[in-house]
C-alpha cells in the first residue's frame, strides 16, 4: 500500500513539474556544441508552431517560431548539468536578434557530426560529401530567393543551394529546374535504406504531378533545404535544416556522387 501511495505521488509530482521530468535529458548534450551540431527539432507537424523567446521565459516576449519537424541549431556551453534546464539557446542566423530560447519539452535533441556526417571514411567520394554538406550548411539562414548569391541576405532557392555545395565540392552539376534533375535521371536513383549524407532529396509538389522540391541529406533522418511554403526568411523559410520528412509528400531519393 505504502509503495502504491508513493508510486502514486511521485506521477502527480511528475506530472505537476513536466520541467522536472524533462530536465536531464538535456545533460547529455551540454558542451557538444563545441564539436558537433547540436539540432533541436520541434514536436508537432509542418502546420504546427512552437515558440521562440527572447529569453529564458516563457513569460518573455515571443520574437518567432518554428514548424514541427524543423531544427534549429543550438549553443549549450552556457547550462550547467543536473539543473532544471526547461529552456536552451538557440541560433538564429541572419535574424534581429540572432539568438533565442526555447523550452526543451518542446522539442527533441540529436547531434550532426559535421566532420564526418556519419560516413565511415573522409576519403574519396566521401570527402566530397562532407565538403557538399558543410558548404550547404555555410547558408544557414539564408532566405529563400532566386538571386543565387554568395550574400545570405541575397539568398537561394532548393536548387542552387544543392547546385552550390556540389560545385563547391568538386562535381559540376548544372540543371535549370529540380524537377528537370530528377526526370532527367541524374545521377543514380537509391533507396531510402542506401540514403548517404550528400545525396539528393526530391519532393513531390503539392499539386501531386512533378517532383520540384530538392533538398541535401544530412544523414540520421536530416536534410538542409530552401524552402518558401511558410514564408522565405528563417526559420520558417529559407535555409534551414529539417527532418527529412518534413511535410506528408512523396520523396524520391538520388546519388549524385557515385
Amino acid at each position: 500500500m505504502a509503495l502504491a501511495l508513493s508510486a502514486m505521488l511521485a506521477w502527480a509530482l511528475l506530472a505537476a513539474c513536466p520541467v522536472l521530468a524533462h530536465a536531464g535529458s538535456i545533460d547529455r548534450y551540454i558542451g557538444l556544441d563545441k564539436r558537433y551540431l547540436i539540432v533541436a527539432t520541434a514536436h508537432g507537424t509542418n502546420d504546427q508552431f512552437k515558440p521562440i523567446y527572447a529569453k529564458a521565459s516563457a513569460k518573455s516576449r515571443k520574437i518567432s517560431k518554428i514548424q514541427g519537424r524543423s531544427c534549429l541549431v543550438c549553443t549549450t556551453s552556457g547550462m550547467k548539468k543536473g539543473e532544471a534546464n526547461s529552456f536552451v539557446k538557440v541560433k538564429l542566423p541572419t535574424c534581429k536578434p540572432s539568438h533565442g530560447y526555447i523550452r526543451t519539452s518542446d522539442f527533441d535533441f540529436d547531434t550532426i557530426d559535421t566532420k564526418t556526417f556519419g560516413l565511415t571514411s573522409r576519403s574519396g567520394s566521401n570527402s566530397q560529401r562532407i565538403l557538399a554538406c558543410n558548404h550547404a550548411l555555410s547558408f544557414l539562414g539564408a532566405k529563400y530567393s532566386n538571386a543565387n548569391s554568395l550574400n545570405k541576405h541575397a539568398g537561394l532557392n532548393c536548387r542552387h543551394l544543392v547546385l552550390r555545395a556540389y560545385n563547391v565540392a568538386g562535381h559540376k552539376v548544372w540543371a535549370s529546374r529540380a524537377y528537370k534533375m530528377n526526370n532527367s535521371h541524374y545521377g543514380k536513383k537509391i533507396t531510402k535504406a542506401d540514403l548517404r549524407a550528400g545525396d539528393m532529396v526530391f519532393y513531390k509538389g503539392y499539386n501531386g504531378r512533378n517532383y520540384n522540391h530538392m533538398a541535401l541529406y544530412l544523414g540520421k533522418g536530416y536534410v538542409i533545404q530552401s524552402t518558401c511554403d511558410k514564408g522565405k526568411h528563417y526559420p520558417t523559410g529559407g535555409v534551414r535544416i529539417t527532418k527529412m520528412k518534413f511535410r506528408a509528400l512523396p520523396q524520391v531519393y538520388r546519388d549524385a556522387l557515385h
